[in-house]
């Protein structure tokens, strides 16, 4: 699954997704690390690639103007 398509997806419709409210927190390293407390960030855990690759081609392939490769002359 590409991961920013996804992300953005994710923006527009959740439904793809598995999703876990978890206390996030970066380390003085720069680690994203899951620790226990009060959520403060909801996290995509799982996607259903058979939904999320047909959703992101669809909208690739619809935007502009069909173009195919020239036949070889």
């Amino acid at each position: 699954v590409l991961f920013d398509p996804a992300a953005v997806l994710a923006a527009f419709d959740d439904t793809p997704f598995t999703w876990k409210e978890l206390n996030l927190a970066v380390d003085d390293t720069g680690m994203t690390l899951a620790k226990e407390g009060k959520p403060n960030a909801r996290v995509a855990t799982a996607v259903s690639a058979d939904k999320v690759v047909p959703a992101v081609a669809g909208r690739i392939r619809t935007h502009g103007k069909p173009a195919l490769p020239q036949p070889p002359k």
